[in-house]
């Protein structure tokens, strides 16, 4: 018996588990081959004993045997040998409570010593549990699976020359015309989205362009010293440039024409998507990385509008901000600590990213209503109401009054704006928008907002077009170049948000007069976009003025304002009632078709608005003519309207929106029941029939 002892003592411990059990984390019953195996027909194979049988004895020897253990698979013999440690563990406190019996009483010196003991095991256990979450939570490396990229310098002419090559080179322009498309962008385009520090960017730059300039000649990968963080900024920064690059800026610049500048925008997006690509698969992540998302995210909505691409470009941004800690910012255990600038910069970044959140969450499609950003998931204050000179890397400056025109000022506004817009999201959704008194009420609880916020704007980012102005400029912005751009795309995001929130009565208005208000509505703030458009369009002082036909939030509205416009004279046509058309309508379809040549999304909303017009001969006065005797033959397409926008401003500019033009329309086409029968209860789903077969969706607006 000795004997048996002594051999059996010496033969190899079973593995714990077969290779697939371990794979699929099932219990294993330890027989060759496996219950699991045998049910799934897969082949049952166990690690050799002698790698995964650790030494028996304490947890202190059973960690060192481990670090001298060496095998093809190391952190699956770590894994193992540590579930064998815990078991040995769990085992030895079963046994030791057998011994103890049921009692529940033991004597003073066994519980003396099996507390000592137990404490001892229990710190153990958590300790291990900790370290084998950590290894299931680990990031592997793939640094070294990621493509390398080949960074290159050239004139800018000459990278049209170059994109035939693989998409792993990348081409910057030579330092000095680098330099020049980031004055543009933040001359011009960096008061639409503030997220970015000027020094510190221009830090970036110039980092980037001597690391450029020292490079032999050739080439040389990312891993010789060009950050991709500072890459992917440089590259977003220059195609928004070009993209809004202007006649004027060509005119200046005689080294990028207009036409070269159109053809290496998308150059510079491509390159800078295929790098932050780069960074996303090697689990690198900046502060410069996220900036050059939101920048990428701008500006492919602009291109192609907020499709599929867009939001996961954004939801990668929002999702490496929070790796980060952008959302933290400000929590107890880092108060105190960090960088000033830097701290600030992250947090206009993260509030950037939360405010956007929540306008992409009022758009038209499958996450209409949703957002993932919410405030208490996240400990930021809001960004001081500072300029860029006064933030120092020791102390955070005096906060600037929100009465102060400054160029963080567009920022805050919007970001109340669109806090409106995420309570709104909370409290109306899909199912509640209906013609019920609770869902109405809703939309004058947010309507009685939206009217206070405009209120309250400042004087510098009055909401109202005054009567007898003739260009958008108010004479308090006079000191910041940027504040018309900003105060413009408030405007256009203000009216078009409005007139958005009462659109799904606005048909109902012309069967139950309880809803004519928000027929009103719709109306006026369709009419306040294109006067607007047309005042913002005759400064020639302003650089985005000329490069604004580029922009979505100008074509969203002056979209919705020709939906409105058109939906407006199809219902009264339908009863079969006289409609004046707005002198609006005219210009605002003038607006598209001016904006064809500038944006594939305005040729899109064009020719797909005036197909459906034709097809209900529905035409403003002065658009088009005879259009209620079109011949047999299909429609040829409307004579040009872009003289209309020429003609009109005078007589529109001088035209204030106070409503009496309004009233015309509203006498000519009442909605109350009296004054002509429609008794047919218009849906919003029958709107989007007006557009079946032509090629444009509804859901835009």
């Amino acid at each position: 018996m000795t004997q048996r002892k002594a051999l059996a003592s010496h033969q190899p411990r079973k593995p714990i588990s077969c290779d697939f059990c371990i794979r699929r984390k099932l219990r294993c019953s330890r027989d060759a081959p496996c219950v699991n195996c045998s049910s799934r027909g897969h082949k049952c194979s166990y690690i050799s004993s002698s790698a995964a049988s650790p030494a028996r004895g304490t947890v202190r020897s059973a960690s060192t045997s481990r670090t001298t253990t060496t095998g093809p698979m190391p952190d699956q013999h770590e894994i193992l040998a540590r579930l064998q440690d815990l078991e040995d563990l769990v085992r030895g406190q079963q046994q030791a409570g057998r011994d103890e019996g049921n009692m529940g009483v033991v004597s003073g010196m066994a519980m003396a010593d099996g507390g000592t003991v137990g404490a001892v095991v229990c710190a153990d256990v958590v300790d291990e549990l900790a370290s084998l979450e950590r290894v299931g939570l680990r990031g592997r490396d793939v640094s070294s699976q990621a493509d390398q990229l080949c960074f290159t310098t050239c004139p800018a002419r000459a990278i049209l020359s170059a994109t035939k090559q693989s998409w792993r080179r990348i081409d910057f322009p030579p330092g000095h015309e680098m330099l020049t498309l980031l004055d543009k962008y933040i001359r011009d385009i960096t008061s639409i989205h503030p997220i970015v520090h000027e020094q510190s960017l221009r830090k970036v730059f110039n980092d980037l362009i001597s690391t450029l300039d020292s490079l032999p000649t050739g080439s040389v990968t990312d891993q010789h010293g060009v950050d991709i963080g500072h890459a992917a900024l440089a590259l977003a920064i220059m195609a928004s440039a070009t993209y809004f690059w202007s006649d004027r800026d060509a005119e200046s610049q005689c080294w990028l024409p207009l036409s070269v500048a159109r053809r290496l925008s998308p150059i510079f997006l491509q390159a800078a998507e295929d790098i932050l690509h780069k960074a996303e698969i090697s689990g690198h992540k900046s502060l410069e990385t996220v900036q050059a998302y939101i920048i990428v995210f701008f500006l492919k909505g602009n291109v192609e509008g907020i499709s599929l691409r867009c939001r996961i470009l954004f939801s990668i941004a929002v999702t490496m901000a929070r790796d980060m800690g952008l959302h933290q910012v400000d929590t107890a255990a880092k108060s105190g600590v960090g960088q000033t600038i830097q701290d600030e910069t992250s947090r206009r970044v993260w509030w950037y990213l939360a405010a956007s959140d929540w306008m992409l969450a009022r758009f038209p499609g499958p996450t209409e209503g949703s957002y993932s950003i919410h405030t208490k998931q996240m400990a930021v204050r809001k960004p001081l109401n500072i300029n860029d000179d006064d933030l120092h890397h020791d102390t955070l400056p005096l906060e600037r009054p929100m009465s102060e025109l400054i160029t963080m000022s567009y920022f805050l506004h919007r970001l109340r704006l669109t806090e409106i817009l995420r309570d709104c999201s909370d409290r109306i959704s899909t199912t509640q928008a209906t013609a019920s008194d609770m869902g109405y009420s809703d939309v004058m609880y947010f309507d009685a907002e939206m009217n206070k916020f405009r209120d309250e704007m400042p004087p510098f980012f009055d909401l109202t077009l005054k009567q007898g102005t003739t260009t958008f400029t108010h004479p308090d912005t006079t000191n910041i170049p940027c504040a018309e751009n900003q105060r413009y795309t408030l405007n256009c995001l203000f009216h078009a948000q409005l007139c958005r929130l009462h659109v799904r009565y606005f048909a109902r208005a012309y069967t139950e007069a309880r809803y004519a208000y928000s027929r009103e509505v719709c109306l006026r703030e369709s009419r306040l976009v294109v006067q607007a458009e047309l005042r913002f369009g005759t400064d020639d002082d302003s650089p985005f003025a000329l490069s604004r036909l580029r922009f979505l939030g100008m074509l969203y509205g002056v979209h919705m304002a020709n939906v409105i416009f058109m939906l407006d004279a199809y219902i009264c046509k339908s009863s079969g009632r006289p409609y004046v058309w707005p002198v609006e309508a005219a210009a605002a379809l003038a607006i598209l078709e001016k904006a064809r040549g500038h944006s594939s999304i305005a040729e899109d909303l064009y020719d797909g608005m005036t197909r459906t017009m034709r097809k209900y001969e529905l035409w403003p006065p002065g658009a088009a003519t005879g259009i209620s005797s079109p011949p047999p033959a299909p429609a040829p397409p409307p004579p040009t309207t872009t003289s209309l926008v020429q003609s009109r401003p005078a007589e529109m500019i001088g035209e204030e929106c106070d409503g009496s033009h309004m009233q015309s329309q509203t006498d000519m086409c009442s909605p109350t029941p009296q004054f002509f029968d429609f008794t047919d209860d218009f849906e919003i789903g029958e709107w989007s029939d007006l557009f079946n077969g032509i090629g444009l969706e509804f859901p835009f607006i």
